[in-house]
């Protein structure tokens, strides 16, 4: 029972920095380094905490979590330096793939990539026909409509890491009650 409290606290937390991290991205297009670190630290938390109870069927192996991690901040940094990415989406994109594994990975790429491409659509639109009166000042809406094309790929990140959590089973309740002897 217990195993089953930790990793839920850490994967709840985990995911509700991630929206933290969406909202901040959608209210000034910047994501806090904070938000990275807490996600990364909650999951090596989780990961030890469990691997101390014995509970070590929750994640694959360390190394395939690191694994996913490493690939995934290798790709986005070229991506950085083509400048098609910013840093924090590096960062935040890394540390969920840390969670998310080379099981979920192709599942995070491809729902990542969908709501970027419709927030890049939406992007497109706003800046074109500029539909909102009074936005706020900084925010990507105001932004956009001053010229700027970016997107707030911290939303992406955020929906590709919820989908993919799912997509692993970490929302299979009846399986890890199962796992966790519940």
């Amino acid at each position: 029972m217990i195993s089953f409290i930790i990793f839920y606290s850490f994967l709840i937390a985990s995911l509700g920095i991630g929206a933290m991290a969406g909202v901040s991205d959608w209210n000034g297009l910047k994501i806090p380094n904070r938000y990275s670190l807490i996600i990364g630290v909650n999951f090596f938390a989780c990961f030890g905490m469990l691997w101390v109870l014995g509970n070590t069927d929750v994640f694959s192996a360390f190394w395939v979590h690191l694994l996913a991690g490493m690939i995934i901040f290798v790709v986005t940094v070229a991506m950085f330096f083509m400048k098609i990415m910013g840093a924090a989406d590096s960062k935040l994109a890394s540390v969920f793939a840390l969670w998310i594994g080379m099981a979920g990975l192709p599942v995070f790429l491809f729902v990542m990539t969908l709501i970027g491409a419709v927030l890049s659509v939406a992007a497109l639109i706003v800046k074109k026909y500029k539909p909102v009166k009074n936005p706020k000042e900084g925010s990507w809406i105001a932004q956009l409509q001053q010229g700027v094309s970016k997107v707030p790929y911290g939303i992406a990140i955020g929906g590709g890491a919820l989908y993919a959590f799912f997509s692993v089973g970490y929302f299979d309740f009846e399986g890890l009650a199962v796992l966790f002897g519940l």
